[in-house]
This record gives C-alpha cells, structure tokens and sequence, in this order.
C-alpha cells in the first residue's frame, strides 16, 4: 500500500532517449516496475506546515497520488523546503527529486545550469499583492523609486516584481532589494525594516490587518506579471519510469480538474488551509476567482509564451549564461494524455499568447 512520508527542511539538455520515452503511447511502456519511492518538491506556502498550496497541494492533500498509487508498496515523500525555487534546484543538483513544482524562473535558472529536468505541466497562474509599510508616503508604483523591498532573490516572485516595475517606468536597479522570503518578508514589511513587499495572501492580510497599504495587484487580470511555473520530472526518473511518470501527471490532472469544478471551491480552500492561512483569508483572497482558470496544468501558447519570454529577459538581463531550448525541455504529451485518461477534455480551452482563447 502507499504511504506518505513528510518533510520540510531547507537545503544547501534532454536526452534523446527519453525524448523518444516521452512521445510514445502509455500502453508501450506499461509493464515497468513501481519505484519504491516517489519523491516530490514544492515551493512551500510559508507558514510552516508540511504542506503546499496549488495542484500539487490538492494532489497531496485530497489523496489524488495516493489514490492513484493505492494498494502498490510504494512511499510517495512530499518535501517543501524553506528557499523555494533555489532549495528545490539546489535539491535537484543533489539527486534528491524525482518530481518537483515551482516558479518558473528557477525552473529556467536551474535548466540553464544544466538541471536534467523536463517540464511537462503548469502550476497555473497566480495573483499577487504589492503593498507598502504605512511609514511610506507612496501612493503608486511610479513612486517606489528609491525604497527598500523585500524579496526573494531568484525566486518566481522577484522576476513578476521586475515586471510590474517595468509596466510602471521602473527597473530594479530604482529599489533596493533585500533578499528575503516568506515570514521574514512580512515582518520586515510590518516592523517598517523596508518599504515594499510584493507577494500572496499574507501581503493582503497585512493591509486587512492596518499593517501595510495595498497600492498594487494583477488579481483577476492576465498581466506580464501574473505568476507562472511548471510541474518537472528530473530525467532519469522519466528514463527509467516513463509509465509511472504518466501515471502521476494523470493525479496531478485529475486534482486540477476536481479544482476546476465549482462545487468544489471550498474544498479547494480548505485544502489550502492545510498549509496554514486561515480559512478567512483565503476566501478574502480568491472571492470571486475561478479555480479552473487559476488551476490549468495545460502547457498551451500563454504558458510557453510566458516561459520563452522569461528565457528572454534572462539572457537580455545576463540572469542566466546559457540558452534554454524550450522546445526540446518541455513535452505536452503526458499533460495531454492525462487529460483525455482521466475524463477531462474541454475543461481547460486554449489560449493564445496572450492569455485570450485561442
């Protein structure tokens, strides 16, 4: 039977075989043998619980790996390392993954390191608050020019905090970042150690709470500045277990499409308050948002679009030394296979380059 195994601690180019893996049916490789064990990572939702929130948070917390893996002598460890994106590549370098989700500039900053991971679903897309202490006389983001902001460096949310300064006038070199993440950037924010923070449903509570000014937010908008990342498989699990692979991308599509549902909405929130934002908030947060547009595991046209021009952006602004071929890194055929497997076509329509139906 399946058994889970729970953990949370910080941590210090695609082959041509399993290219050919990935392209082929799953009834061609279906007899390989289960792994003893399936090894996750994830950006936690810093509030240290042991879980996450997004697909692989429901995935996790509503059982659907386990259900998919029941009944087989197989451990399935969920880790979400304090360090986001950074921890998890540093963890991939280690040999410690087999599947990871996070933000998708580290996942691009670790495949050009030459991380041997594959990416083969989204996380979705995702909200974010700028907020400003209430020290600071800042009415707009045109007026952040010279402030302080706390950030993590490298992390999904420091490459969406550069574009909303773009979108404003602004680049980085006008604020001063200091690196921090999490719990830290809340409370240097509150305590007025720095005038900015940018981030999820924390920075909401903060300006609910009297302890911070909401000044910016692309909730409910399709901006540069939504966030984006990617469900990965590190190579030689794909190698050796390509069935096994489809079988988890078909668990993570099927929690996204039970997110999808309406009904099931509060459930959703609830599977996010395992991670430990109170039920309160997290319907503050998402009132009125849709979990089926939040939630598309799909790699279609507006998630590579905004991968390829996160590529872009890092070559331009020397983040990352070598090229990342997104063609030959990503592969929609598990993602696409999942989702005629588990019942789920026409939940999710395409969508063009720039967020619209295509």
């Amino acid at each position: 039977m399946s058994h889970y195994s729970q953990t949370r601690r910080g941590f210090l180019g695609a082959s041509a075989a399993s290219l050919l893996l990935a392209s082929m049916p799953v009834r061609a490789f279906a007899q390989e043998a289960t792994p003893a064990k399936i090894r996750f990572f994830g950006n936690p939702a810093d509030y240290g619980q042991p879980y996450t929130v997004g697909i692989l948070g429901i995935a996790h917390t509503r059982g659907f790996l386990a259900e998919e893996f029941a009944g087989e002598n197989v451990e399935l460890e969920f880790t979400y390392p304090a360090g986001s994106g950074p921890a998890i590549n540093e963890a991939i370098a280690n040999g410690q993954v087999d599947f990871a989700r996070y933000g998708g500039f580290p996942n691009i900053t670790g495949k050009a390191r030459g991380l041997p991971t594959r990416l083969l679903a989204s996380v979705g897309t995702g909200h974010a608050y700028l907020v400003v202490g209430n020290q600071v006389k800042a009415e707009t983001v045109a007026d952040l020019k010279g402030l302080k902001v706390a950030i993590g460096r490298g992390t999904a949310p420091h490459l969406a905090f550069i574009r909303v300064l773009e979108e404003h006038g602004l680049a980085q070199d006008d604020v001063e970042l200091f690196d921090l993440e999490g719990g830290d950037e809340l409370t240097a924010v509150a305590s007025g150690a720095v005038d900015i923070g940018w981030g999820g449903g924390g920075f909401l509570k903060l300006v609910q709470d009297g302890n911070a000014k909401l000044i910016y937010t692309n909730r409910g908008k399709t901006a540069r500045s939504n966030s984006f990342g990617g469900f990965l498989v590190t190579e030689s699990f794909l190698e050796q277990y390509p069935a096994t692979t489809q079988r988890v991308v078909n668990a993570y599509v099927r929690a996204a499409h039970w997110a999808a549902q309406p009904e099931n909405f509060d459930g959703v929130l609830e599977a996010y308050a395992k991670a430990g934002e109170s039920l309160d908030a997290l319907r503050k947060d998402y009132e009125g948002l849709k979990f089926a547009d939040l939630l598309n595991p799909t790699l279609d046209d507006y998630v590579l679009g905004q991968y390829q021009g996160a590529i872009d952006f890092a070559k331009e602004n020397e983040l990352i030394r070598n090229d990342v071929d997104l063609a030959t890194w990503s592969d929609r055929g598990f993602v696409e296979r999942a989702i005629a497997e588990v019942g789920a076509t026409g939940t999710w329509a395409p969508r063009g380059a720039d967020g619209t139906p295509a």
